[in-house]
């Protein structure tokens, strides 16, 4: 049922979206028929999802913790995450390079800001995004 709908859903999509491939079609349908295979309750559905869609971003499932052995050393002054690699340290400030979204023009288009980070650090699957008025920032 799930392979059907993402059949459907993907044809519908290719008629807008030409980078969607047959290749990456053939794939997605591919991926939707071995989860829908397996039988889960919706809430088991809705869980594993959710932790297929961060390992597929390559995010971590639980907090960062800004330990010495997450870390791999770049120069001496610049560290990145090697359980997320947007995730940098910078002269001993943490920051995500994928943190932050700001439009400038009303949601149109976006660019890419870091966003300083404390630790413990739950890496958002999704970027905060702000859209503002005046083109400073």
């Amino acid at each position: 049922m799930a392979a059907e709908h993402a059949k459907s859903e993907l044809l519908r999509l290719s008629t807008y979206d030409k980078k969607l491939t047959e290749e990456m079609m053939t794939n997605i349908i591919k991926i939707c028929e071995i989860f829908s295979s397996i039988k889960y309750s919706e809430e088991e559905r809705d869980y594993q999802i959710s932790i297929i869609e961060r390992l597929l971003r390559y995010l971590p499932l639980t907090p960062l913790l800004g330990d010495i052995d997450e870390w791999k050393e770049l120069s001496p002054v610049l560290f990145q995450n090697k359980r997320c690699p947007s995730i940098f340290l910078k002269n001993g400030t943490a920051f995500n390079i994928r943190g932050k979204l700001v439009s400038k023009n009303g949601g149109k288009t976006w660019d890419k800001y870091r966003k300083f980070i404390r630790f413990p650090y739950i890496v958002p699957t999704n970027p905060e995004k702000l859209v503002i008025k005046n083109k400073k920032i």
